[in-house]
């Protein structure tokens, strides 16, 4: 399979898989860490791509985002098995907290620099952004 190269925020990573890496060690030390970002690099950085995962998808956003950090949420399985897992978290100005998958981010956005497809109402379809 070819790499797929991709642009987060002015960093070039040389595939896809590169850019989840550096967004799985974020996010891990951000929950280990209970981070949350409301300025700096890291908050730059999950806003720049939270607001282009929401442009090439056409999701609106719920809100302005105003901070991002990792909480656990439940996952479902095959039948009745469930688990958590950590995602990361947008934090909006009026309080309320969504969800993103940065895996599904990234991919997105990679597509969309590759070829300009916009990719619209790819939440309401999969309506699984957990990671």
């Amino acid at each position: 399979m070819a790499k797929k190269p991709v642009t987060i925020n002015g960093r070039k990573f040389d595939a896809v898989g590169e850019a989840n890496d550096f967004f799985k060690h974020m996010r891990t030390s951000m929950h280990a860490d209970k981070t949350i970002a409301f300025s700096g690099p890291i908050f730059e950085t999950l806003d720049w791509v939270y607001r282009e995962y929401c442009r090439v998808t056409e999701y609106p956003m719920a809100g302005e985002p105003v901070a991002y950090l990792v909480k656990n949420v439940t996952a479902s399985g095959n039948g009745s098995s469930y688990g958590t897992t950590a995602a990361f978290h947008a934090r909006f100005s009026d309080g309320n907290e969504e969800d993103f998958s940065i895996l599904k981010a990234v991919r997105h956005i990679a597509d969309h620099q590759k070829t300009g497809a916009v990719y619209p109402s790819v939440r309401a379809a999969a309506d699984d952004l957990s990671v």
